[in-house]
């Protein structure tokens, strides 16, 4: 699909199932977004996500959206969805896991399960269990071959004889049974010399601080969270999707690593901070869809 089809570096105001349904199928090579959580604000609008009076009837919302992604999705492309959990009556819901469970069911391939690590989290007056300091980020793909440069998002290694201990497949495949390479009982000379000499894998931990954006009175993810995403699974010339914009902080960060993006916000408000942030015209007609009267949603 050329990015000619599509309109792109735009963010649509409206419902992003509706505004799905005009942009072509395959057509995006990533998608990087992160929904409203269950069961935190009222936005004021009858069909927000989020609000669903039974846990179990936002996970299938959810997942309802995750299958238009998946039609516009290339067949070498891939999802990262970030989600947070939620509680009711002092029972922690697992809204993440059973998100990435339906999805599976559906027929999407789960292929990591990261965990976003916040140094500086927010403080909490719970005094029954541990404050809550991580995220889910959950990468899915459509097919066991897809788009992936590992090598864009290696790190250095640690020492000076470095020792890939997780085994990481140097030429960034993987086996036909899934399984990565490893080194028990290799020597020393021997493990050294499978150390890729680009870095290493970075693993699916991901210590990035919470960084606030002023201008928003709802929480936003950190740009940082979507750099090694959007390098990995978005090649230099491919698009990136954000059915959640928000604020615009995937646009903002697909921009600076010279990927084109497209956005959808439901909240007309929110669309023009994100505009305005991402450096696009606010308000442009040709991109609105939708009713502009609307409340939205929180996004990340």
């Amino acid at each position: 699909m050329a990015t000619n089809d599509l309109d792109i570096n735009t963010i649509h105001t409206g419902d992003c199932l509706e505004v799905m349904a005009d942009l072509p199928a395959e057509s995006v090579h990533s998608v990087m977004t992160s929904p409203p959580y269950w069961n935190l604000r009222d936005y004021g609008h009858d069909d927000q996500l989020g609000l669903e009076p039974d846990s179990d009837d936002y996970v299938q919302n959810i997942a309802d959206v995750m299958d238009e992604v998946k039609r516009v999705l290339r067949p070498d492309g891939s999802l990262w969805l970030n989600i947070g959990d939620s509680y009711q009556n002092k029972n922690k819901q697992l809204i993440p896991q059973r998100i990435a469970l339906e999805l599976q069911r559906r027929g999407w391939v789960v292929r990591n399960d990261a965990t976003w690590v916040k140094p500086n989290p927010m403080p909490s007056s719970v005094k029954d269990r541990l404050n809550t300091s991580t995220e889910k980020l959950y990468h899915f793909v459509k097919n066991k071959k897809y788009h992936y440069e590992l090598d864009a998002i290696r790190e250095p290694h640690q020492c000076a004889d470095p020792v890939e201990s997780t085994g990481d497949n140097i030429d960034g495949e993987w086996s036909e049974d899934g399984r990565r390479r490893h080194t028990a009982g290799l020597d020393q000379k021997t493990t050294n010399e499978k150390a890729h000499p680009k870095g290493k894998n970075p693993g699916d931990v991901f210590e990035v601080p919470p960084s606030p954006f002023p201008q928003a009175h709802f929480a936003v993810y950190p740009s940082e969270l979507c750099e090694k995403p959007i390098k990995a699974t978005c090649p230099d010339d491919g698009i990136v999707l954000d059915p959640f914009a928000g604020a615009g902080t995937t646009l903002l960060k697909a921009k600076e690593l010279g990927r084109d993006a497209i956005g959808i916000e439901l909240n007309p408000e929110y669309a023009d901070m994100a505009r305005a942030r991402v450096g696009l015209e606010p308000n442009d007609p040709s991109v609105v869809r939708g009713d502009n009267n609307q409340n939205g949603l929180e996004q990340y």
